[in-house]
């Protein structure tokens, strides 16, 4: 497990590549949006190819594009659905 800082946010966790089969990533995170994270993510050889879905309440039609365009793997919308959850989740892992 590797920790690191983020603008004054409190420490995060990446686990390593070989533990972890995706990640469900909030784009709204306290002192680094999610975006931002998943470009360190994909900046890491050790988990650029680790699927990552985003999650959040931001549902307009440019918001989804601009989040699938920074590179995510997959999209849930908040509240979230556990069956689109896990048709999601199923879908992301099925590509990787």
């Amino acid at each position: 497990i590797r920790p690191f800082r983020s603008r004054g946010a409190k420490r995060a966790c990446v686990w390593p590549a070989s533990v972890v089969r995706l990640i469900l990533m909030d784009i709204q995170l306290p002192g680094i949006n999610g975006i931002e994270a998943l470009q360190r993510l994909r900046a890491d050889p050790v988990t650029s190819a680790t699927p990552v879905i985003a999650v959040t309440a931001s549902v307009m039609t440019q918001d989804r594009s601009r989040i699938m365009a920074a590179g995510f793997d997959g999209f849930q919308c908040k509240p979230i659905s556990v069956n689109h959850l896990l048709a999601t989740v199923r879908e992301t892992l099925d590509k990787s």
